[in-house]
């Protein structure tokens, strides 16, 4: 059983977490409530390519310790590459938002149909019914045929059945329409957020690529980069990726990318950002979000020491 990275510490904030509006197993209030049980004090939910779990709780009546911060997770596509943006601080009920969200929920419907097909056609006893039921009204993702692919007993876990049938090269997907990652940007920016790269140690990316990469999404407007995306993050990927946003000027945000409860992913516990870098929090856009009081309560755990005396170190040089 895979355990917890001895680097990962409980942290105030959490920046992308996943609830039953998209691909996790907690619904948006249990998510809510377990951050607040962690100690969380500032939670961005950042469903894929839907808004429906945060219009959930924004119109809520019920109050917890953790302040929400309205998120999501689009995907898009820079070339042949498939990308994850984490949007921060969005008006979930921008209309031009929700035209993108339209066109990506229509996607994702002719993607299912896709995998659906390519798994029947492999003799797997598998129902459009059983796919529908797994995905909980949400848009079917991978994760939704795996659930499936374990309840008829093609696999003996989630992980296993991306290994057998889901995973990158076992399924023809390559072509699927994913918007730009300029429009995906746009979008996020159009809805009053701050564009995020979620997780950029997941695309394999040499040096020169991921510079080339970053420079398009910074010349499309984006402004952060995810250093830390779960508990087990390698320090080397973190100090890797908190260098390369100060070199290009972006700002540094982090979360678990929390699916569901583990020995090895928890709310709000993940190691601890460099403090070498200014932190996506204190965007001015995200101010309305996050008042003096959450920034302080966030700030006051959210860094490692070598990177407060490394910052230290540049005030004195100053």
């Amino acid at each position: 059983m895979q355990s917890m990275n001895p680097n990962a510490s409980p942290q105030r904030f959490d920046l992308h977490c996943h609830s039953t509006a998209s691909d996790g197993v907690l619904s948006p209030q249990e998510i809510l409530e377990r951050a607040d049980a962690q100690g969380v004090a500032l939670l961005a939910i950042t469903d894929h390519d839907t808004v429906a779990g945060v219009r959930a709780l924004l119109d809520a009546d019920f109050a917890v310790g953790t302040a929400l911060l309205p998120g999501i997770e689009l995907t898009c596509t820079d070339g042949q590459r498939v990308l994850h943006l984490v949007g921060l601080g969005i008006d979930v009920d921008d209309g031009t938002l929700g035209q993108h969200l339209d066109t990506l929920i229509a996607t994702r419907m002719e993607r299912a149909d896709s995998i659906l097909d390519q798994l029947r056609k492999r003799r797997l006893p598998l129902e459009w019914s059983q796919v529908e039921a797994a995905a909980g009204g949400a848009p079917p993702g991978r994760v939704h045929f795996a659930r499936v692919l374990v309840e008829c007993g093609a696999a003996d876990s989630v992980s296993q059945a991306f290994k057998r049938y889901l995973a990158d090269g076992k399924l023809r997907l390559g072509n699927t329409p994913w918007p730009s990652l300029d429009s995906a940007v746009a979008a996020i920016i159009g809805a009053g957020g701050v564009a995020v790269l979620a997780h950029p140690r997941h695309y394999n990316l040499t040096r020169t690529r991921a510079l080339a990469l970053l420079r398009r999404f910074v010349s499309a407007g984006g402004e952060a980069i995810e250093v830390i995306s779960g508990a087990n993050s390698p320090l080397n990927d973190i100090q890797r990726w908190s260098r390369t946003a100060d070199e290009l000027g972006l700002l540094v945000s982090a979360g678990s990318d929390f699916h569901a409860p583990s020995s090895w992913c928890e709310l709000g516990k993940f190691p601890s950002l460099p403090g070498c870098n200014a932190p996506v929090w204190e965007h001015p856009k995200l101010h309305r979000w996050v008042d003096a009081e959450v920034g302080r309560l966030v700030c006051g755990a959210a860094f490692a020491d070598m990177g407060r005396s490394h910052a230290a170190d540049e005030r004195n040089n100053a």
